[in-house]
């Protein structure tokens, strides 16, 4: 495997620069890249792992990505290549620790590379069996080492705390995210652990898949239609310091979830959101978060500027109980009415089938369809 990886090493740095270049990351391509990784990684250096994330970035098109076994190795593999980079700036973390962490890593990389390789799909289907039990093993060896990363926080920066506990967080939903809102998620993170001073609260790892400048949503693969969910009254109501959901929520966006993106889009804080959105989406379905740092127009603080969302408007639905929310473009928007606590509220469950009909009647503009469907 080493000789198959160095030889790969060997091309030119003008096949690096034809991927960065490429729309589209050929299998051959995603090879090169990862000896290329492969490489870096023997190297615990600052520079190395900037190398290492922008071969990542190159990845984001590679049509082997389809494969979901060789996507999910690679979240992890990328999540791994972050605790690599954390566990060299901590001072308890020995040589050893860091020696066997990074000899993990490598074994990883080199699984993907040989299945990747394999051409014979009965062989590849027992690389791909193989990649699996190799995920299931490292993520155990993971879950040990940010063990003894936590144990370490008090003498830690504030930047490397973050990324030990949003790295946590990613562990259990690395399977259920595509690698291009991964990888978003991973630079979001490592940008941010660099300027943080100070800890008030950890930020769900959703908050890492959006930015804080318009667009406010990432590019990636995801479907046509895109539904901005408001949260509170919308889909549940707070009274005396306890979060009550709204009858029918779950199965609401659990059934959406196949049909549309969703995003959270409140205008509350982002920790009393992360807290509440726990409740009502215990799997996770919502992996695009918006908060009250992104609402503003019109001197007024809580409108939700859909257009600087970066999707087209002709495929974009908000719901909210309150019309200023959407003012800026009412005809975007259903509203409901507001939830209170009854728990005989049945407006989810009505709207749950009017939603579902728009989305596989593949609708040319929403707009004019929710003029036909939605009375406001």
């Amino acid at each position: 495997m080493e000789a198959c990886l160095e030889a790969l090493n060997s091309q030119s740095k003008a096949s690096i620069d034809s991927i960065a270049g490429s729309r589209q990351t050929s299998q051959d391509d995603l090879l090169i890249c990862i000896s290329d990784i492969f490489k870096n990684l023997q190297s615990f250096s600052g520079s190395s792992f900037d190398k290492i994330f922008s071969r990542l970035a190159w990845m984001q098109n590679s049509t082997v990505l389809k494969n979901p076994f060789i996507e999910k190795a690679l979240n992890l593999g990328m999540i791994s290549i972050v605790l690599c980079e954390v566990v060299g700036l901590i001072p308890m973390a020995g040589n050893d620790t860091i020696e066997k962490l990074q000899n993990d890593v490598l074994k990883h990389f080199q699984i993907i590379a040989l299945t990747l390789q394999n051409s014979s799909k009965q062989k590849q289907q027992q690389l791909l069996r193989k990649l699996l039990q190799s995920i299931e093993g490292f993520l155990g060896n993971l879950r040990i080492y940010l063990g003894l990363c936590a144990s370490a926080c008090r003498n830690l920066s504030p930047g490397v705390v973050l990324t030990i506990f949003t790295v946590i967080e990613m562990l259990s939903i690395f399977q259920q995210i595509p690698f291009e809102l991964a990888y978003i998620g991973i630079a979001n993170l490592r940008k941010e652990a660099q300027i943080l001073t100070k800890i008030c609260f950890f930020p769900s790892v959703q908050s890492f898949f959006t930015f804080r400048q318009a667009p406010f949503l990432p590019a990636y693969s995801h479907k046509t239609m895109t539904l901005v969910l408001d949260l509170d009254e919308t889909l549940g109501h707070t009274e005396n310091g306890i979060f009550y959901k709204r009858p029918g929520v779950e199965e609401f966006i659990s059934e959406l979830d196949k049909f549309y993106e969703l995003v959270l889009f409140t205008a509350s804080s982002q920790d009393y959101a992360d807290s509440a959105i726990k409740q009502i989406d215990p799997s996770n379905k919502i992996k695009l978060r918006l908060y009250r740092q992104h609402t503003g127009a019109f001197n007024s603080p809580y409108v939700k500027n859909l257009e600087l969302l970066g999707r087209d408007l002709s495929k974009v639905i908000i719901i909210d109980d309150w019309p200023t929310s959407f003012s800026m473009h009412p005809n975007n928007g259903i509203l409901i009415s507001p939830f209170t606590g009854d728990e005989s509220d049945n407006e989810l469950k009505k709207l749950l089938p009017v939603l579902v009909n728009l989305a596989v009647s593949d609708v040319e503009d929403v707009r004019e369809a929710l003029k036909c469907h939605i009375k406001l």
